[in-house]
């Protein structure tokens, strides 16, 4: 993969002949296109690129095609965003938030130099994650991580739908993709999508996806996330935060193995295998009115409570060697700990857990 490819959207010219420029001074190999229709999702690879930058579309429909094919990407490059909010952006395209960054203009040299090492720092550990088949499981020897392994031999062969629970950084989302990895749909895509960071009115779109026209701003039909992820697995983050009015239409979906997108009329077959995870106690949220107890169960078919990383100390030094490896291979330097320094982290209380 190139490591100085740079994808620039921009119908302003004027300013996309500066970046240009800016982007050629700095030794980086830009490619300038006024939309997406002259990206063709057959003749260019997602990971073709290490940041895409975002300025405004002429054909916004084009561009919405070019970021529905790029949220389908395991690995999406960053998003380097000249105008609009990143949050929205996001979530208008199905595109993780995490990895839409806000680009102020004019261009600041030194802005765009931090936030492209941080596009490239981040392919070398996409990079060594693909190496090292990182998706094996949680890191450990302890007996908790032991345990959990054994749960997700017992369940990955099986279409069984899982429910991860545990507190924030936990790594469920890394059992998630374990389950996945070794199970008969390890070939199709792995989809998540954090149920609680996208906002109400929006999420129904996000699942299932919309029609043209089927509200104001749907310029094109775009697939949704069940969509998505069709023959595979489908993560739902933080279910815990999702509406009552969305929980009914998820469970109809579980129940039939089908959905209409937004403003259609046409029944979509799926086979999804469905994992739900939550930091939140669902049967407290029963309780209080919040979560749907037909869902509930039909989500904890096959429970796996995730072991905080203060219940696990054992793991401290496996995990911060990994870290360090880690930070070691991507060229940020090499991190030794004294014992003395292993036993302060086994000491500290981990409100954060891994992450």
């Amino acid at each position: 993969m190139s490591e100085s490819r740079i994808l620039l959207i921009d119908s302003d010219a004027v300013r996309a002949e500066r970046t240009v420029s800016l982007l050629e001074f700095m030794d980086f190999n830009p490619r300038w296109v006024t939309d997406g229709a002259d990206i063709n999702p057959g003749r260019h690879r997602h990971d073709e690129w290490m940041a895409v930058m975002v300025g405004s579309a002429e054909d916004a429909a084009q561009a919405d095609k070019f970021f529905d094919w790029l949220a389908a990407a395991k690995l999406q490059p960053p998003v380097l965003l000249m105008e609009g909010e990143p949050a929205a952006f996001a979530a208008a395209h199905g595109l993780h938030e995490a990895n839409v960054w806000q680009l102020d203009t004019p261009l600041r040299h030194t802005q765009l130099e931090a936030l492209l090492r941080r596009a490239s720092l981040k392919r070398l550990d996409a990079e060594h994650q693909a190496g090292a088949q990182q998706d094996s499981g949680p890191t450990g020897n302890s007996e908790a991580v032991v345990r959990l392994r054994r749960l997700i031999d017992q369940v990955a062969a099986f279409d069984t739908t899982v429910l991860v629970l545990g507190e924030s950084g936990t790594g469920k989302e890394v059992v998630a993709r374990a389950i996945h990895q070794q199970s008969p749909r390890r070939d199709g895509p792995f989809v998540a999508i954090n149920c609680g960071a996208i906002p109400a009115d929006l999420l129904e779109s996000e699942l299932f996806g919309h029609e043209k026209g089927a509200f104001t701003g749907a310029l094109s039909a775009r697939k949704g996330r069940f969509e998505m992820a069709e023959g595979g697995t489908l993560l739902l983050d933080e279910i815990g935060d999702m509406s009552l009015p969305m929980q009914v239409k998820l469970l109809r979906v579980l129940q039939e193995r089908s959905f209409e997108r937004v403003g259609g009329g046409q029944t979509i077959r799926c086979n999804v295998r469905v994992i739900a995870a939550t930091h939140r106690n669902l049967e407290s949220r029963i309780g209080e009115g919040q979560f749907r107890e037909d869902l509930f169960y039909r989500l904890n078919v096959f429970p796996i409570e995730m072991p905080a990383l203060r219940e696990r100390a054992d793991d401290l030094p496996v995990l911060v060697r990994t870290i360090a490896a880690q930070l070691a291979r991507t060229g940020r330097g090499e991190v030794r700990f004294a014992d003395e320094a292993l036993q302060a982290l086994r000491s500290y209380d981990w409100p954060g857990n891994v992450r």
